[in-house]
């Protein structure tokens, strides 16, 4: 029931400069078995802005105390994400889309993780990104913040 959460920058859409909208791998592992569909051109095309801030949402939902979580970007054929929540453990189903139709992975339902494993490496991962933006864009450091929940 392990977690690990890596990033690295691949690319930096509209103006370099900015940092602003970044894609690259975002590496959302559980039990050393990468979660599925992140990116749409592959591994290394996982929009940051979008699931940073989602992976937010999660940890957010769950320390609310509610009992699921759904994201569906309903972009570009890609399934939705549910994540489930119980006495400290999450349960990830990747489902068909109710927005663009896009099929679910009968090989993703209810992977069990806990929750604290996700906070903990999200966090790490938070700091890391952080200070990457703080020396390479200081200017988008504050929109950052607010993607990430910092």
């Amino acid at each position: 029931m392990s977690v690990s959460l890596n990033y690295k920058v691949v690319k930096v859409l509209n103006d370099d400069s900015a940092f602003r909208h970044i894609h690259g791998l975002l590496d959302f592992k559980i039990d050393n078995v990468t979660v599925p569909y992140m990116g749409y051109f592959g591994a290394e095309d996982v929009c940051f802005n979008t699931w940073f801030e989602e992976l937010s949402n999660v940890i957010v939902s769950y320390r609310q105390g509610e009992k699921t979580y759904l994201f569906d970007e309903g972009e570009q054929g890609q399934p939705a994400y549910q994540f489930d929540f119980e006495d400290g453990l999450c349960f990830l189903s990747i489902i068909d889309s109710p927005i663009s139709a896009a099929e679910g992975d009968p090989d993703w339902q209810k992977v069990k993780f806990e929750m604290a494993d996700l906070v903990a490496t999200y966090d790490e991962v938070k700091v890391g990104f952080l200070n990457e933006v703080q020396v390479k864009a200081p200017d988008a450091l504050s929109s950052w913040k607010d993607v990430l929940k910092a």
